[in-house]
């Protein structure tokens, strides 16, 4: 694994500003870089992390959200020189970010009409489903196979990315009311973290044609587990405590280092609201949100070296992701995404 002298990282962020509109033309999309010297740090109201579930929490007004090309006050602490873009989007209450196709997809609460995914690429964001289209409160997200994984709520829906008109495949547990909450992939085995249960499901998806069959078989305890990552042969998993308030001693990063032989080692020792994990690249750095200090970290998993990465009062940091050097953060009490490019 590659180690870092002195965490070499040059980071520039790209924040994606939305409207929270459910408009699908991104045409006329304006832009303004911008450079954190000329803006000013925003106070944003810290909200509760229970949204992770879900939850109903304070946002910014959209109305109150100007459009066009505008300074935008969201800029947190950084070591390094910081570059913002503002854009018009669709964003609102993101929760989960997954790249798939040079782009990437974006699960959002929305404001009570249900959830909805958008697909942004190329600067150009597209409504890939719906409000009112099936979803309730879309969490993870994780593209394989052709079709896009999708945790809702007790529900594992499966969405087909080739026959988009298809109704969803629906994948449960046993009884209801669990919360499905992070999903990630690895070959053709599906992982999925079930924060109620302290427990990680799994399933064969190598039959796309017999989804409907599914069936989740327990993997692994994990106490309290939301956000997880498969990379290095091995899942690491974000915990989290079960009110989404409160900061336990098993509120940290589990990595569970043998897939064949599954049990879950700490790894991040240090208590935290921890949502989303992401593996860089070359899989030797794993990055980390966490609510308790609205912040996005990382570790070195050679030298167990770790560095905050980005911090900003009341943004809410969560289902992170990251692919070919770009770190993805969506701030779901912000309604926004922000882009970090992570140079060597």
């Amino acid at each position: 694994m590659k180690k870092y002298d002195g965490w070499g990282l040059g980071i520039t962020l790209s924040a994606l500003l939305l409207l929270c509109g459910c408009t699908q033309d991104a045409a006329g999309m304006t832009q303004e870089t911008i450079s954190t010297a000329a803006v000013d740090t925003a106070v944003q109201e810290a909200a509760n992390p229970a949204a992770i579930n879900g939850t109903a929490q304070k946002t910014a007004d959209p109305a109150a959200v100007d459009t066009g090309t505008q300074e935008v006050s969201a800029v947190g602490q950084t070591t390094d020189p910081i570059i913002m873009q503002c854009y018009q989007d669709e964003i609102q209450r993101a929760e989960s970010v997954c790249p798939y196709d040079g782009g990437i997809l974006i699960s959002n609460f929305g404001s009570g009409k249900g959830g909805y995914v958008l697909y942004r690429k190329d600067e150009n964001t597209k409504m890939l489903i719906a409000p009112g289209e099936g979803l309730r409160n879309p969490t993870g997200l994780a593209a394989g196979n052709g079709m896009l994984f999708i945790c809702d709520g007790d529900t594992l829906k499966v969405f087909d990315m080739e026959n988009p008109d298809k109704d969803f495949y629906e994948i449960r547990l046993d009884g209801s009311g669990h919360l499905f909450n992070d999903v990630a992939i690895d070959g053709d085995h599906l992982y999925l973290s079930v924060t109620d249960q302290d427990a990680i499901y799994w399933m064969d998806i190598s039959d796309t044609s017999n989804l409907a069959e599914g069936t989740l078989e327990y993997f692994v305890e994990v106490p309290g587990p939301n956000g997880i990552a498969a990379g290095n042969g091995a899942l690491y998993v974000a915990a989290i405590s079960k009110d989404f308030t409160s900061v336990g001693e098993d509120n940290i990063i589990y990595v569970i280092p043998d897939l064949t032989a599954p049990k879950a080692e700490r790894l991040v020792d240090v208590p935290g609201l921890y949502d989303g994990v992401a593996l860089s690249d070359d899989g030797g750095t794993l990055y980390y949100s966490d609510w308790n200090t609205a912040s996005v970290e990382a570790v070195d998993l050679a030298s167990g070296e770790r560095k905050q990465i980005y911090q900003e009062d009341g943004m809410g940091p969560a289902d992170i992701a990251q692919k070919n050097g770009i770190l993805y953060v969506p701030d779901l009490t912000g309604s926004r995404i922000l882009e970090f490019t992570i140079q060597d």
